[in-house]
């Protein structure tokens, strides 16, 4: 069983923060599931596959988007943070 989730930024400094905090998250993988993503300038495409059925592979898309989503609130929060030390 394989999902691939495509997420467009819109800006390719925001896509690479985000790869970079994933990427982490990719190991180390059980023998049952292999985790590819790919940064294509302001897109990241994230394929999951395994064996363990669609529960499985829906867990590990809701761990990746979790993790994705805490990137994105950090990056966020720090550049709300270094505009308003900037500010004073």
């Amino acid at each position: 069983m394989r999902g691939t989730v495509r997420l467009e930024f819109g800006n390719r400094r925001v896509a690479e923060q985000v790869h970079t905090a994933i990427s982490p998250d990719n190991r180390p993988l059980p023998s049952d599931l292999v985790i590819e993503s790919k940064l294509m300038g302001d897109v990241i495409e994230i394929t999951v596959s395994t064996a363990a059925g669609t529960p499985r592979l829906m867990a590990t898309l809701e761990d990746l988007l979790s993790s994705v989503d805490l990137a994105l609130r950090t990056i966020s929060e720090v550049a709300t943070e270094s505009d308003s030390d900037q500010g004073s």
